[in-house]
């Protein structure tokens, strides 16, 4: 009898060990698994971060255009898809009020046609269309600082200009009390990754009068 409990106590032992080393060996996996779904999560972060960083860089050659756009249309990096185009955007409004002798704009008060070229800028739909990637007004592309190839593509585009050029309508557009003229305009940047999905996108309104500008 003595030795048949001593034979159920070191089955009774072995059990608890298997036990044991299964727990062990799951909490291993499980920290295995949650070590790399954090690393993946890191890495796409850091991918993220990188695509930003790009799509921020062209918002601010963006932003520096618009501001000294009374004297020049080169933007100080990128390349400009139609200068006729950008220097429209830049210097007349998207629609205006009056008689409809072209495509008419939807919104508005009044009757209002499309002011921009469509030989240059696209139809209105193309011109005011929220891809980026259609007829851009500047395609930028960015090297990977590790590699030396070229990586990441961001596209620029005027979506819409309001303009106001009398000291009568322009300080109520702009907020600003002795302004002559005055510009807003809605702004998109698309940075995307090549050979990937990543893409940001950032949009802004930007507003410029008498040489001033109002972010």
């Amino acid at each position: 009898m003595k030795r048949a409990h001593k034979l159920d106590d070191k089955g009774f032992i072995l059990v608890v060990t298997m036990v044991l080393a299964m727990v062990a060996l799951a909490v291993t996996g499980a920290m295995l698994f949650m070590a790399t779904v954090g690393s993946k999560i890191a890495g796409g972060v850091a991918r993220y971060a990188n695509t930003v960083s790009a799509a921020r860089g062209a918002s601010d050659v963006a932003m520096n255009l618009l501001k000294n756009s009374a004297s020049s249309t080169a933007p100080d990096f990128g390349t400009v898809r139609d200068v006729t185009c950008l220097d429209m955007k830049l210097h007349t409004a998207t629609c205006a009020t009056g008689p409809s002798t072209t495509t008419a704009c939807t919104g508005g008060t009044g009757t209002t046609y499309y002011q921009w070229p469509a030989a240059n800028c696209g139809t209105y739909a193309t011109a005011t269309s929220t891809d980026a990637t259609v007829n851009p007004d500047i395609t930028s592309t960015f090297l990977d600082a590790n590699t030396g190839t070229t990586t990441y593509t961001v596209y620029t585009k005027i979506i819409n200009t309001q303009s106001a050029t009398t000291a009568t309508t322009a300080p109520t557009m702009c907020n600003c009390s002795s302004c002559t003229y005055c510009y807003v305009y809605t702004v998109l940047i698309l940075s995307t990754k090549n050979s990937s999905s990543e893409r940001s996108l950032v949009t802004f309104t930007y507003a410029i009068y008498d040489g001033n500008n109002l972010e």
